[in-house]
């Protein structure tokens, strides 16, 4: 069937069996980096090439810290958010091109330059049986179909707003040791016991069986980014901070909790100009969705479909299974007989609105909660993250293992990072119902505290007893098999593996 969409610039596919994906832009444009959790690495590991090979092209990723810090620096907590699995720390540009090429050689037009100008009115239209709005935030085309939906209109939760930019290490010798909580030796090539030894555990973990070791992995650059509640009232004056928004409340929010600020200026350095000429960056209503995902001949995938607040990681996560999901939609109208293609283009986009719309996006929208809460107390904090662990499982090498993970599922489009698990939701509903609807943020009673803190002992302990087979020490950098966390030390790096059985 001919779709119009009068903004796009008609393509004439000299192969009609292929596909066709276009950009506005000649080159691959620099962008930041990202770190993806577990979703991406599946996906590459199961459909694009193996470990080894990745982790050439990719750098090992540290992993997501977060701190829990007060104003006067008393409580200072702080926590890794990452297991031994296949993740990596991807430049932006480097994955992107590594992508194309991928989706060239099985098959796919990649055109450049061919879209010039998307907002301009020319009148001409697209020949394709199905479209794929791509446009992220701009939300090209479902932005025809109502305005973007936001989470905190259901719940009476605040949206939030971002501020970042980017640093390098200068001296990591004199950090306050209560923000070392990612400096662990696994992972750090000057503390391993064998550069690259971060990487060797990543490529170990999964395998069935010894095998050769890999490249060791480059550098990145950290990205350091408050995420702040969009209720938060501040100063009317904030010149004193900077020159324009993003730089004046990234800066006051930094000031504002001084063992951060002393870790940046005395360990980091900023690095000016780093993205298109940009020092700093504001992004603001963060968590919504589009109201309509897909339709007779087109389906929304990224930022275009919806976005989270920015927490786990969710676009290149979360928006895989639906662009995932939305490639095997599209399979399948191409394979329909042309008498049935409306029928089956109807299956499609009902399907791909209840994932993206209905189910995948709340669920998401309750796991930042859950996150936004734990940080309004230290204790809670704390013990969010095995919590987490202990819900977002079922068998846990399902996930990792290689003799399982062969190739990405549906099973892994749902499982979004654990939120999509049932059992996740459950304890998210019996936590929220204790901490949540607090106004502008402040601290939980004591009370509240308790209660939280029981619900989460007793969630890990059933679900530990419940799943004795998983081993989580294999996969956990930080955790024992009864999620349980424990100091690693160098020497124990060696240990840690041949528990594992990954070193024969």
């Amino acid at each position: 069937m001919a779709t119009p969409i009068r903004r796009f610039t008609q393509l004439q596919s000299q192969h009609p069996e292929l596909t066709d994906s276009s950009s506005r832009r000649a080159v691959l444009r620099f962008r930041r980096s990202e770190s993806p959790l577990s979703p991406f690495s599946s996906f590459t590991t199961g459909e694009v090439l193996p470990c080894d090979y990745l982790l050439r092209l990719f750098g090992l990723k540290d992993g997501l810290h977060w701190y829990k810090v007060d104003q006067e620096d008393r409580e200072v907590t702080a926590y890794d958010f990452g297991g031994l699995d296949i993740s990596f720390q991807v430049d932006r540009r480097m994955s992107e091109l590594f992508m194309n090429m991928w989706a060239q050689s099985i098959g796919v037009n990649v055109y450049h330059v061919i879209l010039k100008d998307c907002s301009n009115s020319i009148g001409i239209g697209i020949d394709a049986r199905m479209v794929c709005d791509a446009s992220g935030f701009s939300r090209r085309l479902t932005s025809k179909f109502g305005a973007r939906e936001k989470f905190d209109a259901d719940s009476g939760w605040p949206n939030t707003d971002a501020y970042w930019t980017y640093f390098r290490e200068k001296d990591l010798s004199n950090i306050d040791g209560r923000l070392l909580a990612g400096n662990y030796p696994p992972r750090s090539t000057s503390a391993s016991p064998r550069a690259g030894g971060g990487s060797l555990g990543s490529f170990l973990a999964p395998q069935p069986a010894p095998p050769r070791t890999s490249s060791p992995a480059p550098a990145s650059y950290p990205r350091c980014s408050p995420a702040v509640r969009n209720d938060f009232k501040l100063p009317a004056d904030l010149s004193a901070h900077g020159a324009g928004e993003a730089e004046q409340k990234f800066n006051f929010f930094r000031k504002r909790y001084p063992a951060i600020d002393t870790l940046l200026s005395d360990s980091f350095e900023l690095l000016p100009g780093y993205y298109d000429g940009r020092t700093y960056f504001v992004r603001k209503g963060l968590a919504y969705r589009s109201p309509v995902v897909a339709g007779e001949g087109w389906l929304a995938i990224g930022n275009s479909a919806s976005f989270t607040n920015p927490l786990i990681s969710p676009r290149i996560n979360v928006g895989l299974g639906g662009a995932w999901r939305a490639a095997n939609l599209t399979a399948e109208v191409f394979a329909a007989p042309v008498h049935e293609a409306r029928t089956v283009m109807a299956a499609a986009a009902e399907s791909h609105q209840e994932f993206l719309h209905d189910f995948m996006l709340p669920r998401l929208n309750n796991m930042n909660r859950m996150w936004y809460n734990a940080f309004r107390d230290h204790r809670v904090f704390e013990a969010l993250p095995r919590t987490l662990w202990s819900v977002s499982f079922h068998p846990v090498d399902d996930h990792y293992s290689s003799e399982a993970k062969v190739q990405f599922t549906e099973v892994d489009a749902r499982w979004g990072i654990g939120a999509g698990l049932d059992e996740f939701q459950a304890l998210s509903a019996e936590v929220l119902d204790v901490l949540d609807g607090i106004d502008g943020g402040a601290p939980p009673s004591e009370e509240q505290v308790q209660k939280a803190l029981a619900i989460m002992k007793q969630t890990v302990r059933e679900r530990t007893e419940t799943l004795p087979g998983n081993c989580w020490d294999r996969w956990l950098r930080q955790y024992d098999d009864k999620l349980q966390k424990v100091l690693l030390m160098a020497g124990d790096w060696g240990s840690k593996l041949a528990r594992s059985g990954k070193l024969g």
